[in-house]
């Protein structure tokens, strides 16, 4: 081959090489190891979705043995905190978060995350036309029989001319792990009562098993540990109770949140708790 020849295509090359890499560094950060046995990084899709957010994500990697905390973290573990101070064309950024694992060791709740985990994350630009610096400060646990409290800092750039379609694929996937609004005509879980005389919430069971065994209940604004759902053998009705001293008298009239798995994947909704008017298992609210 012609020298001048062979050099263009050194050259061509070179500049394929470049872009790919560059491609690479615009949308996501390095894997970093932030515990043993642990990386983390962060990715972007680099594109506008059409809620106006730029889809991102938060990736860890974890050994066997490992786990991390989903938004409610349970009774011992250390939740996830971010903090985006200094970043560039980014108005907020709000994790949407995976279906979690219940586990009870040594008779102590906790919501964990396990294994490779990609928990999307939507980046609102305060110019939807305008790249984006994402500047990361993350808090965070990393637990075995141990816990590690974590503290990753990184930068994001976030190319909108530069799209990265095998990110998009990674958060699209991941989505699909995250619980949406249940606007199915027969969702479980219609109903939520106070019952006075136990200070206890009531809810009907479902009739898809999953629900019932996963649910998880929570305040959408306020931190309140709730503990898992009991029912008795021949009950139509579920229980659940605070894991603290708390009045759920207040609760009346306001809104609790219901996350649960099911048959058709995971979702979410809002109940308002009603006041009982009597517990026969069966028609209980007023």
């Amino acid at each position: 081959m012609n020298t001048r020849i062979a050099y263009r295509f050194a050259l061509v090359a070179l500049t394929l090489l470049l872009n790919a890499t560059h491609s690479v560094l615009a949308s996501e950060t390095a894997w970093q190891e932030v515990a043993p046995g642990a990386q983390l990084r962060l990715i972007s899709s680099n594109n506008v979705s059409e809620q106006g957010n730029v889809e991102a994500a938060l990736q860890i990697r974890m050994a066997p043995g490992l786990k991390t905390y989903w938004r409610v973290p349970g009774e011992t573990g250390i939740p996830l905190s971010a903090n985006w101070q200094g970043s560039k064309n980014v108005e907020t950024g709000t994790f949407k978060w995976p279906f979690p694992k219940r586990v009870l060791d040594y008779g102590v709740m906790d919501y964990v995350l396990e294994g490779d985990i990609t928990v999307p994350l939507n980046i609102a630009l305060t110019d939807q036309n305008s790249n984006a610096l994402l500047v990361a400060e993350l808090n965070l646990g990393i637990c075995s029989d141990i816990c590690v409290p974590v503290r990753w800092n990184g930068e994001l750039d976030i190319n909108l001319n530069n799209p990265s379609s095998s990110n998009a694929f990674r958060i699209r996937a991941a989505l699909a792990q995250v619980p949406v609004l249940d606007q199915r005509e027969n969702a479980p879980f219609q109903q939520v009562g106070y019952d006075a005389e136990n200070n206890q919430l009531i809810l009907l069971q479902a009739p898809d098993q999953v629900a019932n065994l996963s649910l998880i209940v929570d305040l959408p604004k306020t931190t309140l540990l709730f503990d898992m759902p009991h029912s008795g053998p021949e009950s139509r009705v579920m229980t659940v109770a605070t894991l603290t001293d708390f009045d759920l008298s207040t609760l009346v009239d306001q809104e609790i949140r219901l996350t649960y798995d099911s048959a058709d994947g995971p979702f979410t909704k809002l109940v308002i708790v009603e006041a009982l008017h009597r517990v026969d298992g069966a028609s209980f609210f007023e």
